[in-house]
This record gives C-alpha cells, sequence and structure tokens, in this order.
C-alpha cells in the first residue's frame, strides 16, 4: 500500500479509500489494519469507484458508530473478475442481525454489479463482506 501511495494520484480509488480508513479511524479512534490487494485502480469503471468509496465509509462508520469497536480489520481485494471488500471488527455485533438502511443501500449497491452483501456474528464481533463482478 505504502508503495502504490507514492506512485498514485490523489484521485485514485486506492488514494480515496486510503482517505476513509484516516477519516474513520481519526474520528472513531479505533485501530485499523487494513490491506488492499490487487490493481484496484485499473480493474473498475469510475461508478464503481465511487461505490466502492461510498461502501467503505459505510463499513468503517458502522464498526464505530453502532458496534463500538476498539480494532478493525479492513481488506479491499480485486482479482480474478471479483472485487472485495471486508469489515470485520472486534464490537457488539448484530443479535439477530438486522438489515437497516445502511445494509440495504450495502446490498442494493452490490446488486448493481451481480453481487452481495455477507453479514457474519462473529465471537466478538461482525464480519460484512461486500463482493461484485468487475
Amino acid at each position: 500500500s505504502t508503495v502504490h501511495s507514492l506512485n498514485t494520484n490523489k484521485d485514485s480509488v486506492r488514494q480515496k479509500i486510503m482517505h476513509e480508513i484516516e477519516v474513520a479511524r481519526t474520528h472513531w479512534g479505533y485501530v485499523i489494519d487494513f490491506n488492499l490487494k490487487g490493481p484496484i485502480d485499473t480493474v473498475m469503471s469510475p461508478q464503481l469507484g465511487d461505490d466502492v468509496i461510498a461502501v467503505t465509509a459505510e463499513l468503517l462508520n458502522n464498526a464505530g458508530r453502532h458496534a463500538k469497536a476498539s480494532k478493525v480489520k479492513y481488506e479491499v481485494k480485486a482479482e480474478a473478475g471479483q472485487l472485495e471488500i471486508k469489515v470485520e471488527d472486534n464490537g457488539e455485533g448484530f443479535k439477530p442481525i438486522k438489515f437497516g438502511n445502511g445494509l440495504l443501500n450495502l446490498s442494493d449497491r452490490a446488486t448493481k454489479y451481480d453481487g452481495e452483501v455477507k453479514v457474519n456474528n462473529l465471537e466478538s464481533g461482525l464480519r460484512v463482506t461486500w463482493q461484485v463482478t468487475i
């Protein structure tokens, strides 16, 4: 990520993701471990790029607002015709899981690209996976 951030412009999807990570970390105060894999800036349309940024912001904010997490793992991976965003937190989770406006919005954004959203309760926290076809 560091090498790519030095070699990409500020308008790249990768740079915008990094910005959202920093905004969430600063605002919510949680520790965030992140990993950006694959040719993120070259495999998606501008519209998908905008949705990736919106999904990233929603998921990172949910970890702070709803889960009250102290640690978050964020990963975006572009490979083999798929783009996947996975956010895992150590917060409160949902028991039972309810699709409110935020999760419904994520689901609608995934459906545009023949994708899906998966939400899994963990022993401690929640994992949300947003996957689409690219």
